[in-house]
């Protein structure tokens, strides 16, 4: 049996962030172990620490020596050929590490690229690895598989959790019911509290009113006994007070998505059921490759669809083609929107101008707005704050850009969006602010993606095999 690895008040700090500290625990041999948290939250430094490409910043990691540890990054530089997909080079990587006949596995979001086929046998090799599993990932169906202990990065530190995630997210969710309820009830106790200090102000004024006569010593009882009240009023008022910040503080810790609820230019009831796309004997490529050939595809104007195949296929060749890209060649009958009237959106979020604020992003396409109007849009994608809509593009995180990208959607909704490969590195809240927007968009959604769950979480109504609307 290999020796364990053990962490001794590990700590992982940079100029600009603290990701955790004093973290200790065990990793025993076999276990399986699965990293989540927010993007920038440390999982792939935690990874390149034990794989020892990277210092702890305080405290200590042993490993056994001799141990073999394969890692596989989630990056991988581009090899010597070029035209090698994402997949093809992960699992070039992933070959390697099992070919070094590994005590540990270290894996940093191995399905992203990956088509349904790939994914399976990974699924597969990772259910037969024999030695230590431990995974960075945001891929719900992974998280579901086979992990028996979770460690969420979460405010600086790192909180082990032993059972599947699924248990994770009940356990938050009930938490929060909880902490929710709580809180309704220190509130309807303050009302209480204030409603009863009310109500014995009126009757001190209708006693003064009426005149009531007391003696002096009378009126000092009565002074006396409603500096007391107020006292106690106050101090019971401190503490409801105090048990509420403590609950919401509790309540942030958990780090639940807040939910989107946004509203479009475009309504479904503007939106037909008319054909927007009609491709017939189509061909598309580049000059020195023809990748689809004969290709017969219609798409209507309420339609929800999906473009799934195998990795390098052509998938996100045909969203460009529909886009009209320059660098894309095509021939054949290809009626397609207005470019203006369709929206596109990768796994990167592009935005117009990077140079610009959160703000001017959204003014700069509806200058006929208020400064209330753009605030409250950007407020309903979470914008809330002046330094949050006064931000820098260029410095926004991955889920904040994702936000953006949606809002920007949302003030001149496309008559067609397509999305390719959206949930690549998105952490599991950005993931849940995508799907809340999708399913609520009112137009035509054309989705190229690997993963399943996401498609029906969206409301994919049809699911195209891209072989099967080409002839070679």
């Amino acid at each position: 049996m290999h020796k364990p690895i053990i962490f001794s008040n590990v700590a992982l700090t940079f100029a600009d962030k603290v990701c955790f500290t004093a973290f200790s625990t065990t990793i025993h041999a076999k276990q399986r172990i699965a990293i989540i948290g927010r993007n920038g939250s440390g999982k792939s430094c935690l990874l390149k620490l034990i794989a020892g490409k990277l210092e702890p910043s305080a405290g200590s990691i042993y490993l056994a020596p001799g141990m073999r540890i394969g890692y596989v990054a989630q990056i991988l530089e581009q090899d010597k050929d070029a035209q090698n997909s994402g997949s093809q080079r992960f699992f070039k990587a992933f070959t390697q590490a099992l070919a070094l006949q590994s005590d540990v596995l270290l894996l940093d979001e191995p399905t992203n690229h990956l088509d349904v086929t790939n994914r399976q046998s990974l699924l597969r090799a990772l259910c037969n690895f024999s030695g230590t599993l431990i995974v960075a990932t945001h891929d719900p169906e992974l998280l579901d598989s086979n992990f028996s202990q979770l460690w969420h990065i979460n405010h600086e530190q790192i909180t082990l959790f032993h059972g599947r995630y699924a248990a994770l997210m009940q356990q938050q969710t009930t938490t929060q019911h909880t902490i929710t309820q709580q809180i309704g009830k220190l509130k309807r106790q303050q009302q209480q509290q204030h409603l009863k200090l009310m109500q014995e102000q009126q009757r001190a004024s209708k006693r003064k009113a009426y005149g009531q006569k007391t003696r002096a010593g009378d009126k000092l009882s009565l002074r006396h006994a409603q500096a007391v009240g107020q006292s106690t009023t106050n101090s019971r008022h401190q503490q409801l007070a105090k048990q509420q910040q403590q609950l919401t503080q509790q309540l942030a810790h958990l780090q639940l998505s807040e939910e989107i609820i946004p509203t479009f230019s475009l309504t479904a009831g503007k939106v037909s059921n008319k054909l927007i796309i009609t491709i017939s004997n189509g061909y598309c490529g580049y000059t020195d490759t023809m990748l689809l050939h004969n290709l017969n595809f219609t798409l209507t104007g309420n339609a929800r669809a999906a473009i799934v195949g195998r990795n390098g296929c052509g998938k996100t060749t045909l969203l460009k083609a529909i886009l009209q890209h320059p660098a894309v060649v095509c021939t054949g009958n290809w009626q397609l929107p207005n470019p203006k009237n369709i929206g596109y959106l990768d796994q990167h979020y592009q935005t117009p101008e990077p140079q610009q604020s959160v703000l001017q992003t959204i003014a700069s396409l509806a200058p006929s707005w208020s400064h209330a109007q753009l605030r409250t849009l950007l407020n309903r994608f979470l914008f809330r704050t002046n330094a949050q809509v006064n931000a820098m593009v260029t410095t926004l995180s991955g889920g904040e850009r994702a936000r953006l990208a949606l809002a920007v959607i949302a003030v001149h909704t496309p008559q067609l969006l397509l999305l390719d490969e959206i949930t690549n590195n998105l952490d599991l809240e950005t993931r849940e602010h995508v799907i809340q927007v999708l399913r609520a968009f009112p137009a035509a959604l054309l989705v190229v993606s690997h993963d399943q769950r996401f498609l029906e979480e969206i409301g994919i109504q049809d699911i195209w095999q891209l072989d099967a609307l080409t002839t070679p």
